[in-house]
């Protein structure tokens, strides 16, 4: 059978980090690409992730975007302030969860980009 997964935290922040996700995953996917958000369990806790067929951020970037106010490589095509990854990488920490980036669901060329919240312990 299927089971709840519950977190302890605060669900407006948790929300909106979720939302911020699922929001660049559509921002930066083209149109008749794919955005796909997951939810997995994961031994004590559990991962919540969006991955999509976007341009991606490349290894070296990674880090970079997650600071306020950083954006990808072609920021003038997008609109937004910059703050959504910091936002998540905040709310993740301040729940006790880990916020990484990864390759999404694209090809080589165009891989994507996965944005990841694994959460260690579920109530």
């Amino acid at each position: 059978g299927e089971y709840p997964v519950l977190v302890e935290g605060h669900g407006q922040l948790l929300s909106r980090a979720f939302a911020n996700l699922l929001d660049n995953a559509l921002k930066y996917t083209p149109e008749g690409g794919t955005v796909i958000m997951r939810l997995e369990s994961l031994g004590d806790g559990c991962v919540v992730s969006v991955s999509d067929t976007g341009p991606g951020v490349g290894e070296a970037d990674r880090s970079r975007v997650i600071e306020p106010f950083e954006r990808g490589e072609h920021p003038e095509e997008i609109s937004g302030t910059g703050l959504g990854l910091a936002l998540v990488r905040a709310v993740a920490r301040a729940h006790g969860a880990e916020f990484e980036l990864g390759d999404g669901v694209g090809s080589a060329a165009t891989p994507g980009l996965r944005a990841a919240i694994t959460f260690n312990h579920l109530i």
